[in-house]
């Protein structure tokens, strides 16, 4: 973060219901404060799309909502679902995926929605 002094960051939201992804966000802000890194924060929700009630949060919080237009890397998405073994492929002991049969069909589409919270990563 120190070295790349990114002007936008995106990441899970983080309250869409992941202890993994609060977590995330929690790393990577303490991270860009102790760097002195002001970059705009954009929250990507997760598990909202599987529970809409969890969309209350982020939408109450963001400053904007961003649509980001994909059409045309479905594929590409795909594919990067596809990295994500541990969740989409059984891991021993658990013999089904990690993920609810349906779920990765939700980031399939051709857009996307990023909440662009009102804080920044602003050193504190």
């Amino acid at each position: 973060i120190e070295t790349i002094r990114p002007a936008q960051i995106v990441l899970p939201a983080r309250r869409d219901g992941s202890t993994e992804h609060e977590g995330a966000f929690t790393v990577l802000l303490a991270a860009a404060r102790s760097a002195q890194v002001r970059a705009q924060l954009l929250e990507y929700p997760v598990w909202a799309w599987w529970s809409p009630a969890r969309l209350w949060q982020p939408l109450l919080g963001a400053r904007r909502v961003w649509r980001v237009d994909l059409r045309g890397y479905e594929g590409v998405k795909r594919l990067a679902l596809g990295a994500h073994e541990s969740q989409m492929q059984p891991t021993p002991p658990w013999t089904q995926p990690v993920l609810p049969r349906g779920f990765p069909e939700a980031f399939c589409g051709p857009e996307e929605y990023l909440f662009e919270m009102r804080d920044t990563c602003a050193a504190s």
